[in-house]
């Protein structure tokens, strides 16, 4: 059953919001601005409420294998799992010839849906870091590597190893602003 789930979390992933906002503007987000279809090229390509309806969605489609996961009484290393297959399907959806988002509204989503008091050190460590760096992008991304260690302490060993494989993934997708 666990095997099932993480496959439709990974289906679920593949839905790419910003494709749907911009086709209803006639528009294929993936061909303009950065080509990504995320909510800040929506955003840069569609106004703010399409950035602001395409984040929501991403946030939501990474909070629902979370939500799904603890209703069913999974542990919290098989709800991070779930959460990891929802971020494979948004950054390399199958279906989008494995073209897809960066995956950082959808961990955001999955992480608030997961322990809400999670936000709360990755907005200090923003804080702290935007000080320092001046750059959102690079600050937002670098802010989430706090939750590694908080989910260790909280959860053990195996779920911060799985947050580790999380935040690994949004580094890969990201690289391009962190070198």
């Amino acid at each position: 059953m666990t095997l099932l789930l993480f496959i439709l979390c990974y289906l679920v992933g593949g839905v790419l919001p910003a494709l749907y906002v911009g086709r209803a503007k006639g528009i294929d987000i993936r061909s303009q601005g950065s080509g990504n279809p995320g909510a800040r090229n929506a955003g840069r390509m569609l106004g703010e409420k399409a950035f602001v309806l395409v984040l929501v969605l991403d946030a939501a489609k990474g909070a629902l294998p979370v939500l799904v996961g603890k209703s069913l009484g999974f542990s919290p290393a098989v709800v991070l799992l779930l959460l990891f297959a929802v971020m494979l399907g948004h950054c390399f959806p199958i279906l989008h010839h494995f073209r897809g988002g960066k995956g950082a509204a959808s961990l955001l989503g999955g992480i608030i849906a997961f322990q809400p008091l999670l936000a709360v050190p990755i907005i200090l460590a923003a804080v702290v870091l935007y000080a320092f760096i001046r750059e959102k992008t690079k600050v937002s991304v670098l802010a989430m590597t706090v939750i590694i260690p908080m989910i260790a302490i909280l959860h053990g060993w195996l779920a911060g190893g799985i947050a580790l494989c999380l935040i690994a993934l949004l580094l890969v997708t990201h690289r391009s602003y962190l070198l």
